[in-house]
């Protein structure tokens, strides 16, 4: 009996996911991989990307150009195949849940890290003006019963195990029978891993001593793209270029930038001019860093597990554009932290005081951030990899369907019983 997993990317899967997710655990335990590209039948700009997951023994990429090829492709599938999705239930993704849910396989949805809401958010006024078709029909699906959407509950969910785990499985499909497994964030993991010092790739090449800057690749991002959203490049990689050097100047240690995942700065060589830029190796520069410079990134949850002195900052074009309706405001109160707008007129004396800011971060504040992003101590999934969580669930979908199997069995044999006498 062939053992599968397929996995559905909504955007590009690009060659660090195969670590994130733990590929290698469901390979050694026999399994077939999968990885499906539906970003070419989301989005253009989704698909934007040059590096792929390899081909390799066990793993299979799959590029779907129409919502057609998907559909014959899950029909083909075995009923011993898993279909782990990655998407969240949004209105325009509930046609990718008709498609897997509608075949009996196993059904394994992921919720990573959702974000709080906070007072400050909801305060401001744009927050409840802002009523785009887009948005309306989300907050709609997020508050009707998911029954309502005649769509198959998923067998199992995996969510990372901190906060308000209510809210996290409100917008998604499952029930009371869904096997729910909780998990530290893929990042918190992928941090453990490189304190376990099992990262992989040579770093001798970098200084002993630098700062790093997560780039957010926010003029080219395909996310922004697809919204429409317009961030002027020449200004912005001005302004940062700008600051970063200042930094860099008054710390005496050079900028590494850790390039986005989606960045092709062959591009847009113009970028960064006289720094290092480095990609896919965001986790490994972050552990070695003395100062870190970043926007609202999700990756501030790994400078909180290494408990790096950090620096938040944001542009005018990003404050409006990017993070309008309180977005901004709902992370800092969140983080508890200070964004500095560099379209200002910031002084030597301004910049010197947000480094002092940073290198005075206590470790009680990153002991309290990251319980966020990790599970309580003495959970039984803490000190599992994402893959051994992902193996639990299966195991646990495939012990509840036998069980369900074997009940209807039993009626079936009652009914022909009473049909004999």
């Amino acid at each position: 009996m062939e053992k599968r997993v397929v996995i559905l990317f909504e955007v590009h899967p690009v060659v660090t996911y195969a670590r994130r997710y733990d590929f290698q655990t469901l390979l050694d335990h026999g399994y077939q991989i999968d990885v499906c590209d539906l970003s070419k039948v989301i989005s253009e700009f989704h698909s934007v990307g040059r590096s792929e997951i390899e081909d390799k023994a066990g793993i299979h990429n799959y590029c779907f150009q129409s919502r057609k090829e998907f559909q014959d492709y899950i029909k083909k599938l075995d009923k011993n195949t898993f279909i782990w999705s990655t998407f969240q239930l949004t209105a325009e993704y509930i046609w990718v849940f008709r498609v897997i849910a509608s075949h009996l396989y196993g059904f394994i949805c992921n919720v990573d890290y959702v974000c709080p809401r906070s007072a400050a958010r909801m305060a401001k006024k744009s927050y409840w003006t802002n009523w785009s078709w887009h948005r309306v029909k989300n907050a709609v699906l997020f508050r009707i019963p998911k029954k309502s959407l005649f769509i198959r509950m998923a067998d199992a969910v995996i969510t990372y195990g901190a906060g308000d785990e209510k809210r996290k499985l409100q917008n998604i499909l499952y029930d009371k029978y869904t096997v729910v497994e909780l998990t530290n964030t893929i990042d918190y993991n992928e941090c453990i891993r490189v304190l376990s010092h099992t990262c992989e790739g040579d770093m001798s090449d970098l200084p002993e001593d630098y700062i790093v800057f997560i780039d957010e690749y926010l003029p080219y991002h395909p996310d922004g793209l697809k919204a429409g959203i317009h961030i002027d490049a020449d200004r912005y990689y001005r302004e940062v270029e700008s600051f970063l050097h200042r930094i860099s100047d008054q710390m005496h240690m050079p900028v590494v930038i850790a390039a986005h995942p989606k960045a092709d700065y062959a591009l847009h060589a113009e970028c960064y001019r006289g720094m290092k830029i480095i990609q896919f190796k965001t986790n490994e520069l972050l552990y070695r860093a003395r100062l870190v410079v970043t926007h609202l990134s999700t990756a501030i949850s790994m400078v909180m597990v290494y408990r790096k002195p950090f620096i938040v900052f944001t542009t005018n074009d990003v404050k409006h554009k990017l993070y309008a309706g309180g977005i901004e405001e709902s992370q800092k109160c969140d983080l508890k932290c200070n964004i500095v707008n560099i379209s200002l007129q910031l002084s030597d004396q301004d910049i010197y005081k947000e480094i002092k800011r940073a290198q005075g971060i206590s470790r009680e504040y990153f002991d309290e951030q990251i319980l966020k992003y990790k599970l309580p101590e003495g959970h039984p999934n803490e000190a599992l990899s994402f893959g051994e969580i992902l193996l639990k669930a299966m195991k646990r979908v495939r012990k509840r369907n036998k069980r369900v199997e074997n009940v209807h069995r039993n009626k079936d044999e009652k009914k022909c019983c009473m049909v004999r006498k």
